[in-house]
């Protein structure tokens, strides 16, 4: 219920809730508890209750920021609040103001919620906050900054955090919840996906049967768990100093995962491979490095022109990697060669399955290059290491494989 300044009450309705979600908000409006650390597995709704409490402080005047590890993990949370924003403003129109841009909506009495990235700590210096919410908190890589950054700005409102996340190994999220248990500010919650009533019937099982069994415990039950080769073994990884003669291969592909940071983050990778005659793919090169806009599109027109026509060009078609798609569609020197539009499926654990299942069949051959180590070091700590860059390029490939549109090649030598 909301009452404005001309003192029209407007009640509006919140959506509906499980159980476990009822028992969270009804703590934190005792106001008992100022910290909050919310380990709940995947679909759980984590992110939709702490939506609700972040909209419900900004309409009582509050100022609250909404942390995420980087811009691209805040989809989810801005979508659940301009739901919220439409169910209000549908009654009041441009009562709430939003700026897609910036990511900040503007509530009355001076109230707003503000998305914020933390993969620079600086971004949170600024005035006082009363809440903060800190969501995938599991996968922010420079904690101890981040918090350096936030704290001064709770001082002012004695601001609360909730922290929400499914864990990521034994990281800062499993110090920070094994640091507090039974701390009397802390309110601690765990929950497994499966107590979610509202997911469909059966999606948890079929989970636990497509997902190795380490994996599933931490994503859908929320443990903590040590996963290091829970998705690639070392055992599975086989490898040569050189590759079978060319006309070995049926197909060539190479596969971009594109991130446009010249300084810091995500890397741009190219990942070329062959698929021989007996089905084993078969890792031939590797593109990588943190660029800019121009620099990407000259190393993949570049790189593309050097492969020649024999291997076909996969690129990721969504976000910023369709404009870069877009532009080397208009390069008049690429004309004559194979670039393919790809459009991710599933999360990426999902789209790592494929390859893990070749490797494991050991049918998946890496080359020794300079290159190698890299990438051995990348697959065995898959998901949770510091990047994903050439699984992702990887799996792109295997993807546009299994759809069918990569130019066959067999016979060209």
């Amino acid at each position: 219920m909301m009452q404005t300044s001309k003192t029209r009450r407007i009640q509006v309705s919140l959506p509906k809730m499980h159980e476990r979600q009822r028992q969270v908000l009804s703590a934190y409006l005792s106001g008992k508890w100022r910290y909050f650390i919310l380990r709940w597995g995947r679909r759980s709704g984590k992110t939709k209750l702490a939506s609700m409490i972040a909209f419900g402080e900004a309409l009582q005047g509050k100022k609250v920021f909404w942390l995420v590890p980087e811009y691209k993990y805040s989809n989810t949370a801005w979508r659940d609040l301009k739901a919220l924003v439409r169910r209000l403003t549908e009654r009041v129109p441009g009562l709430i103001q939003s700026n897609e841009q910036d990511r900040i909506m503007t509530f009355p009495r001076d109230g707003w919620v503000q998305v914020l990235s933390v993969k620079n700590p600086d971004s949170v210096r600024s005035e006082g906050v009363h809440l903060a919410v800190i969501d995938e908190s599991a996968l922010i890589r420079r904690w101890e900054e981040v918090w350096q950054a936030l704290r001064p700005a709770l001082t002012d409102y004695r601001g609360r955090v909730i922290f929400i996340s499914t864990p990521k190994g034994k990281n800062f999220f499993y110090h920070l919840w094994k640091d507090h248990e039974g701390d009397p500010d802390w309110y601690l919650s765990h929950m497994r996906s499966e107590e979610n009533p509202f997911l469909p019937p059966g999606e948890i099982e079929e989970a636990r049967r497509t997902y190795p069994p380490l994996f599933f415990r931490q994503e859908f039950e929320a443990e903590f768990v040590d996963v290091e080769g829970a998705f690639f073994k070392r055992e599975w990884l086989r490898f040569a100093d050189a590759p079978p003669p060319e006309d070995t291969f049926t197909v060539l592909v190479r596969g971009w995962d594109i991130a446009i940071t010249p300084d810091e983050g995500d890397y741009t990778v190219g990942a070329k491979v062959g698929v021989d005659r007996e089905g084993v793919l078969w890792v031939l090169d590797l593109v990588r490095g943190r660029w800019d806009w121009p620099t990407v599109v000259r190393t993949i027109r570049e790189t593309a022109l050097r492969d020649g026509p024999q291997v076909s060009q996969a690129i990721e078609a969504v976000g910023v990697q369709k404009g870069i798609w877009q532009t080397l569609m208009r390069e008049p020197a690429l004309a004559g060669l194979a670039l393919y539009p790809v459009y991710p499926r599933g999360d990426k654990m999902a789209r790592a399955l494929p390859l893990a299942s070749r490797a494991q069949a050991g049918r998946f051959v890496i080359l020794q290059r300079p290159w190698t180590r890299e990438l051995v070091d990348e697959l065995l700590s898959f998901p949770l290491g510091e990047h994903d860059d050439q699984v992702d390029a990887l799996t792109t490939t295997l993807q546009m494989l299994a759809e069918g549109q990569v130019t066959t090649i067999r016979g060209i030598w």
